[in-house]
């Protein structure tokens, strides 16, 4: 009988211990997948813009702080509720005989049972604080590392601008000629120039600024023109694909919206519009449209492409690999696209919405819609 009741608690007790160590293996995982996608992010957005914006060390040193003491919780949470069931199962069950036989055998306590759980050897904590340190000082210099690259690349490519700014300039004083197609090219280089420069000293304000979200510049900007702007960047695109943009409600000129332009256009308008084409077959269409209510401003952007799976589209502003898919062309993606557009609009107090349907399941409402939703309507008067 005793041995019977001993066996039962030893197998009881190797349970909770089997279930706590996977419940901890489980949450450790989780922190790592969380560490690496933040990293990530992180260095997605160093790529596109030379500097992190939203993902700033202090952003993701806030996140995983938090992020750990809800794991924490969480696993309190855990092990009390298994170690409550487990001595109500034992006591209903297992204690009353045990206490008949301690009795017997002159114990002080029915649950005194030596050596049931085994202390875990201090090198093995040491080791697991060691890797962690290491993981936290090599992130610790990589960012050393990035910024001070990202302040020489962001001065040679300014000086570097500013002399392809100024050849342009010269030129179309000494070039004399009426084709339409070399002026209009000519205009169209030195807008993206205009729009580098404007982003590398974005990126530089963002770096000698200690609060990042107070440096964007947000004012008010009309969103027509902003959506025009866009789309001139991607005129070339949109020509050899032979996508139509179709534009409704555009004759609202005096729509104006609360964005940092610079942010807005490179990290919103030109996100969707690059992934409409990207994703659209030759000669279809791509509709933007903007309506007005008592609530704010609407943006839509629609495209005719093959949509996204219901399964990535589940995850849509997570970013990382998971989302990440070629375009028809074979156009290569990172899969962080929506996660940093996402970013940006909440700075922007703006929600977004994302609608889809593939191709393969509807073959007549297939496609990719974004809704965005401003709620810093600012409506001005024509002059």
């Amino acid at each position: 009988m005793f041995k019977r009741s001993k066996l039962s608690f030893k197998l009881s007790a190797s349970i909770i211990i089997l279930i706590l160590f996977v419940e901890t293996a489980l949450l450790f995982i989780s922190y790592e997948k969380k560490c690496d996608q933040l990293l990530e992010m992180q260095q997605y957005e160093k790529s596109l813009y030379g500097k992190n914006l939203i993902y700033t060390k202090s952003f993701i040193d806030n996140y995983l702080q938090n992020y750990s003491f809800n794991i924490i919780l969480l696993s309190l949470l855990i092990s009390a509720i298994v170690s409550i069931g487990f001595i109500l199962i034992y006591h209903r069950f297992v204690g009353k005989y045990l206490t008949k036989i301690s009795k017997l055998n002159n114990e002080k306590s029915p649950f005194k049972i030596k050596k049931a759980f085994r202390k875990i050897p201090d090198d093995e904590i040491g080791d697991v604080i060691k890797s962690r340190i290491e993981m936290l000082t090599r992130i610790e210099i990589e960012i050393s590392t990035n910024k001070k690259l990202l302040r020489i690349l962001s001065h040679d490519l300014a000086n570097l601008l500013m002399i392809n700014y100024g050849s342009i300039s010269a030129l179309k004083k000494l070039l004399v000629t009426e084709d339409e197609k070399v002026i209009k090219n000519l205009d169209r280089i030195q807008f993206a120039s205009d729009r580098q420069k404007e982003l590398i000293e974005k990126v530089r304000n963002f770096d000698a600024s200690k609060d990042k979200l107070n440096a964007a510049e947000i004012k008010e900007y009309n969103l027509a023109d902003l959506l025009n702007e866009s789309l001139t960047v991607f005129e070339d695109r949109l020509n050899a694909k032979g996508i139509n943009v179709r534009l409704e409600n555009f004759s609202d000129e005096n729509s104006y919206i609360h964005v940092d332009r610079v942010l807005f256009s490179n990290n919103v308008l030109n996100n969707i519009i690059s992934n409409a084409i990207k994703f659209s077959e030759d000669n279809s269409e791509i509709l933007v449209i903007i309506n007005e209510d008592d609530k704010g401003t609407t943006l839509k952007i629609r495209d005719r492409g093959i949509g996204i799976p219901e399964d990535m589209l589940k995850n849509i502003f997570d970013g990382g690999v998971d989302i990440s898919r070629p375009g028809l062309n074979g156009e290569a993606g990172t899969g962080f696209g929506m996660g940093l557009l996402k970013s940006t609009l909440d700075v922007f107090n703006c929600i977004v919405e994302v609608k889809s349907h593939e191709k393969e399941s509807n073959e007549t409402e297939h496609g990719t819609e974004i809704i965005i939703n401003f709620l810093n309507k600012i409506k001005k008067e024509a002059a």
